[in-house]
């Protein structure tokens, strides 16, 4: 019987393997900040708190987004625009500058981040969704939107104070009164 030999070929070790970490949470706010404002809703503020942490771990990687909007809202005006809706957008940014500017929006302002998100909800979508019905528009009456996003990223947080956020601004003639989300982000953490 002949004698055989095996090579073995050389692996690379890259190091430890990555971890990861789902953060979630589900938020209801009330307080909404109308136009010309927009409503910021910090998403890894739950997680922070409840793991006791004042700073951001630095070099965390933001690797996946499940989230579900939905805006309660009502019309101000019975004359419907083309462009009425909500404008929602994700973005990581230092929490204490942005926190303390009062005017600013992701609509307003689409070249001023790295936006890992930016859509609008427009209210021409509810009217579409009554089909054969006659929709009738009614400026006391309370109207839902809701959409579900699915947002893949390798985008790092490499400040402290560099967090997650959630941009609701209104847009047209409408006037919103509530704003619930729930979320998942996968965090992969460092190594």
């Amino acid at each position: 019987m002949p004698y055989r030999t095996r090579r073995l070929m050389p692996t690379l070790r890259r190091g430890p393997k990555p971890r990861y970490l789902w953060v979630r949470s589900a938020e209801n706010t009330v307080s909404v900040t109308h136009q010309p404002g927009s409503t910021l809703m910090d998403l890894l503020a739950t997680w922070r708190t409840a793991n006791n942490f004042t700073l951001q771990l630095p070099d965390l990687t933001i690797w996946r987004i499940h989230i579900r909007v939905t805006i309660r809202f009502n019309f101000a005006s019975t004359t419907v625009q083309a462009a009425q809706g909500a404008h929602v957008s994700i973005y990581c940014d230092d929490r204490n500058e942005r926190l303390q500017a009062t005017t600013y929006t992701g609509f307003l302002n689409p070249y001023s981040n790295n936006f890992l998100m930016w859509d609008q909800m427009y209210t021409a979508d509810l009217m579409q969704g009554a089909g054969d019905q006659v929709f009738t528009l009614n400026t006391t009456q309370n109207y839902t939107m809701t959409r579900v996003y699915d947002i893949k990223s390798h985008r790092r947080l490499r400040n402290q104070e560099e967090t997650l956020f959630l941009d609701v601004s209104e847009i047209g003639t409408i006037s919103i009164n509530e704003i619930s989300f729930q979320q998942s982000t996968l965090l992969r953490l460092p190594r």
